[in-house]
């Protein structure tokens, strides 16, 4: 699915682009038909144009208090019947490295953004300390999640996984070069926290040949910081 039509309850159509081009719009929009979405049948309720053994899937229009905005979310757990192509696709946990963590690693918001526990400081102090390689702890029983942080390494995965970079999609044939894949990975970054510190923030990627104006190479997005997060 490409398009980004979505239904709202009573059969209108709503543009997600709007929340970027007319957030006005958007809110004004979603606000109206908010009360009738939280009583509506499923079937009546907002929804993309994804489908599951023949029914619509539904959205929730959902509103946050802390900061008065309105927003579409999936439902608990039908990210995965969600065409890949999807804005509101969401990969299988069971199927994906977050499996291997206990509840409260990640931490998914209600607008789908992600909050995520690591094993690392993002704030120096100091000269660097040896890194500590014991294990940290972790469940005994087997064959359940064991890691209670995220580790830099997990942390990439995370970022390939919301740039939708672990997935093929025909749209990139021929068009998925170290640019632009650098560049879907640097606005995931924008959905992402970690000590309550954006992680776009502390990104540094590089792609191979990408050169300033004095030959020196250039990250494609991130500020001065103490501590950054290359790819």
């Amino acid at each position: 699915m490409t398009s980004t039509i979505i239904i709202l309850p009573g059969g209108e159509r709503f543009q997600l682009e709007w929340r970027r081009t007319d957030p006005e719009r958007w809110e004004r929009r979603l606000k109206a038909k908010y009360d009738e979405s939280r009583s509506a049948e499923r079937s009546d309720k907002a929804r993309c144009l994804c489908q599951h053994r023949g029914a619509a899937l539904p959205l929730q229009i959902r509103y946050r208090a802390d900061s008065h905005s309105y927003h579409l979310a999936v439902w608990p757990n039908e990210g995965p019947l969600h065409e890949k192509t999807c804005p509101f696709y969401k990969p299988d946990p069971e199927k994906s490295g977050r499996a291997s963590y206990v509840n409260g690693v990640i931490r998914e918001g209600e607008d789908g953004d992600v909050a995520v526990t690591l094993s690392i400081g993002l704030r120096r102090k100091g000269p660097p300390r040896p890194v500590d390689d014991t294990p940290l702890p972790a469940s005994d029983r087997p064959g359940q999640a064991r890691q209670r942080r995220m580790t830099p390494l997990g942390l990439l995965h995370l970022l390939w996984e919301r740039a939708g970079l672990t997935e093929w999609r025909p749209q990139f044939a021929r068009h998925r070069t170290p640019t632009v894949a650098l560049g879907r990975i640097a606005s995931a970054g924008t959905r992402i926290r970690a000590q309550g510190r954006l992680i776009s923030d502390l990104l540094c990627p590089v792609a191979q040949g990408m050169k300033g104006s004095d030959g020196v190479s250039m990250p494609l997005s991130g500020r001065k910081e103490r501590k950054t997060i290359c790819s």
